[in-house]
């Protein structure tokens, strides 16, 4: 439970007079015209905000509006080579290999030392019967 403190003693205390010179001063009349430096301040806010909204507008409608950018074609086009489609399996002996999309080309590519295919792949349902088929874009 929380320690309660009595606080009536701080009631005597007497606060510092902020006002040292109230005694000095008296009302004034209010100035003429006082919404007038307020209401300036206003309008060249506004004016300041609508320059900034126009030059953002402007910005937009150039950047957006034309004419879109062609390709600049080569004398000489160059077209890159097909990447060699790989399809990756698990063997009947629980190793990963790889096969050309044609066929050709089978690599093995674990010991079978590793862990086995399941703990490579990264699932535990891998059976042997049953080879996973996975295509994936390899290099030679």
């Amino acid at each position: 439970m929380a320690k309660k403190t009595d606080l009536r003693p701080l009631d005597g205390i007497v606060p510092p007079d902020q006002w040292h010179d109230i005694h000095r001063r008296r009302p004034t009349t209010m100035p003429a015209f006082p919404h007038r430096r307020r209401t300036r301040g206003r309008l060249a806010t506004v004016a300041i905000a609508l320059l900034i909204a126009v030059g953002g507008l402007l910005f937009l409608v150039t950047a957006f509006h034309g004419e879109p950018n062609t390709p600049v074609a080569s004398v000489q086009p160059t077209t890159a080579p097909a990447p060699r489609e790989l399809v990756t399996f698990v063997t009947s002996d629980s190793r990963i290999a790889v096969v050309d999309s044609d066929g050709s080309g089978e690599r093995v590519l674990t010991t079978g030392e590793e862990g086995g295919a399941a703990a490579a792949v990264g699932s535990s349902h891998v059976s042997d019967q049953s080879p996973q088929w996975s295509a994936g874009a390899g290099s030679s």
